[in-house]
């Protein structure tokens, strides 16, 4: 009987040292390597969401002030005293041309935007 029990419990310790499977701390550093690189992923995605938003937002803006700035170039009742020149290499002189320069600024979150437009003349 002596004999079975040595020989019972060397069969339980080669049992165990043959288990295969992680251990605890294993399975945690696992795990946090997971959750950082979870992180880093949520944080990727929430800054790019904000920015899509940021970016739809500034476009609607932009789109607001150039239709205003179409509709003046529509109605465009009155003469500018301005004058535009252009210059093209080799032309022998600049053409001018006569109008009035509109300026719209807008305020996109703590960034403000400007866009400056010349109206020419109609006659």
């Amino acid at each position: 009987m002596l004999g079975d029990n040595g020989n019972s419990s060397n069969k339980v310790a080669l049992l165990k040292e043959s288990q295969e499977g992680f251990s605890l701390v294993e399975i945690l550093v696992a795990l946090s390597i997971f959750f950082v690189i979870a992180m880093a992923f949520l944080a990727l995605y929430t800054k790019s969401f904000s920015d899509i938003i940021y970016s739809g937002n500034k476009n609607k803006a932009l789109y607001r002030v150039q239709q205003e700035l179409e509709d003046l170039i529509n109605c465009n009742e009155s003469d500018g005293e301005d004058e535009l020149e252009i210059n093209f290499p080799g032309a022998p002189r600049p053409i001018r041309i006569r109008g009035r320069k509109e300026q719209k600024t807008i305020q996109l979150g703590k960034e403000d935007a400007t866009i400056n437009v010349f109206i020419p003349n109609r006659h």
